[in-house]
């Protein structure tokens, strides 16, 4: 008996050309995420700075998946660190040495 073939639709078929197949940018972008879960801090980040880091490494899984030619991957990689930095109280700005904070 022959195989059936349904029509893909279109919407999935075009994501599937700039984000790289599902099932495979899902599994990188879970493994970053479990990467960014096992970090020393993350249990005392705030809940948006935790959001921004997984949608970033959603970002950098289709990037490395898919398209690495389509610049949204990366426009939107910077648009969550800039929420992040955004949400971020002020600091007192430290004396620099080499170009680093001074300790």
């Amino acid at each position: 008996m022959p195989k059936k073939t349904t029509k893909r639709d279109p919407l999935l078929a075009e994501r599937e050309k700039t984000h790289g197949d599902f099932g495979e940018q899902a599994r990188v972008s879970q493994q970053l995420k479990a990467i960014f879960r096992s970090a020393p801090n993350w249990a005392a980040m705030p809940w948006p700075e935790k959001e921004a880091f997984e949608l970033k490494a959603t970002k950098l899984a289709r990037h490395l998946c898919g398209d690495f030619m389509n610049p949204e991957h990366l426009t939107d990689d910077v648009g969550y660190a800039r929420l992040i930095l955004e949400r971020m109280p002020p600091r007192e700005a430290a004396p620099r040495r080499n170009g680093r904070r001074a300790r």
